[in-house]
């Protein structure tokens, strides 16, 4: 049946209404402050240079701080790091002729600069003002991945030329760090790429699992449904592949707000997530054809996904080869309106495990409960979990709701599952 003009309003009205719902709230979202920062000032001493080093453990938060003060150069654990919306405070300790001496900063973070002011025990008050650094990713591998047959950070393109299906792109992949979501987005991705997180080599099992970040396929919320959740995993012994998979492209420097202004992105979207899928298998199957390399079994290999991630995780859960088939499957929040399945649930489907909150702004919940009927319905292995509030693209952000802690819910199925067992 041909949608009808009230159908095309209503789809607009809800995205606008939750476009408005994220306006609201961007002062709860919490900013990137992950990465290393670095700062400068002139003193009657010279000149004094502070390099911060900040990390994201699912909701816990770590730090570092090196100095070079008038040649004198120490490095220091930050504490008690806290980020509340864009505001980050924490503190350091040092010796100073037999007296400890405690620092503390209060920072307002706006995209790659944070404001700081620094009271130095009871002596001063200062502003310092740190840039984020452009790191390599090897420079920023943790040291669980240094160990690794692979190093966390690298980056694989999914083909050798031009992706399939897209050849005459021309468009180049974009970052915007100063948006709507208030979060680090990839936008305009053109060539698609798996970005390697090894499993803590303590702690590796085996399990692999492609993550699809999810953006309304205008953008990747690359941060909190892509490399956080790849830690966390990570720590439980699962090796993560995040994906950038092909996107609308955008006109301006801000997918989130020119999503907005496209109208009924039904027409805009449906070619894309026909890329997105082939891009889900091109994933799987990479993986499990250099499994040995990354140390995974390739009959261990799934695909989770958020939003219009969860569409595409949705999507190669009905569509895919003996080669690219998953051997799981996690939907996060998914867009199942948009998913492609022509024939219905396959014969050797594979479990699924499905997640959303009941008051997604977007309306999406009952999505969820749809695909998980469906599988059921074909006596296919399913587990659904539904919170009463979390919204939309909660990810790995911390709003203090219940919601905050799926990724363990997942793990349990995992565990379940026999994934988590070497």
């Amino acid at each position: 049946m041909k949608p009808t003009r009230c159908t095309f309003f209503v789809r607009a009205t809800l995205l606008v209404a939750a476009a408005w719902s994220l306006v609201q709230s961007a002062d709860l979202v919490a900013a990137d402050i992950t990465g290393t920062w670095k700062a400068e000032c002139d003193t009657q001493i010279g000149t004094q240079k502070y390099t911060y080093t900040l990390k994201q453990d699912g909701e816990k938060f770590t730090g570092k701080a090196a100095s070079d003060i008038g040649g004198e150069k120490r490095d220091v654990e930050l504490k008690d790091v806290k980020l509340s919306g864009d505001e980050v405070i924490f503190f350091e300790t040092f010796e100073f002729q037999g007296n400890a001496i405690r620092i503390d900063y209060k920072g307002k973070v706006a995209g790659d600069e944070i404001k700081f002011t620094r009271k130095v025990g009871d002596f001063a008050t200062e502003e310092l003002v740190a840039k984020r650094a452009k790191t390599t990713a090897a420079a920023t591998a943790s040291s669980a991945a240094a160990s690794s047959p692979v190093a966390e950070g690298k980056v694989v393109r999914l083909y050798d030329g031009p992706a399939p299906g897209s050849e005459n792109w021309t468009h180049s992949e974009k970052e915007s760090r100063t948006n709507l979501w208030n979060t680090r987005v990839a936008f305009n991705v053109a060539n698609p790429t798996l970005t390697v997180f090894p499993a803590n080599s303590a702690k590796a099992n085996g399990t692999a699992v492609v993550i699809c970040p999810g953006g309304a396929f205008f953008g990747l919320s690359i941060d909190s449904e892509g490399n956080d959740v790849a830690r966390w995993l990570n720590d439980k012994g699962v090796a993560c592949f995040v994906l950038k998979y092909r996107l609308v492209e955008c006109k301006t420097d801000d997918p989130t707000r020119e999503l907005m202004t496209r109208g009924n992105l039904d027409p805009i979207v449906a070619p894309i997530v026909k890329l997105a899928m082939a891009d889900g298998n091109a994933a799987i199957g990479h993986v499990r054809k250099h499994a040995q390399e990354y140390g995974v079994n390739p009959e261990r290999i799934g695909i989770v996904g958020f939003s219009a991630g969860g569409t595409v995780t949705a999507s190669v859960a009905y569509n895919y080869t003996p080669e690219t088939r998953p051997n799981f499957v996690a939907p996060i929040y998914l867009a199942y309106n948009w998913t492609i399945k022509p024939n219905g649930v396959p014969a050797d489907a594979p479990p699924m495990f499905v997640l959303a909150a009941t008051d997604d702004p977007l309306g999406l919940a009952p999505q969820s409960v749809a695909i998980y009927q469906d599988w059921v319905a074909a006596k296919k292995p399913a587990e659904l979990h539904l919170f009463s509030k979390g919204g939309h693209g909660f990810g790995m952000r911390k709003q203090n709701l219940p919601s905050d802690h799926w990724v363990e819910r997942f793990a349990d199925w995992l565990d379940v599952q026999g994934l988590l067992k070497k």
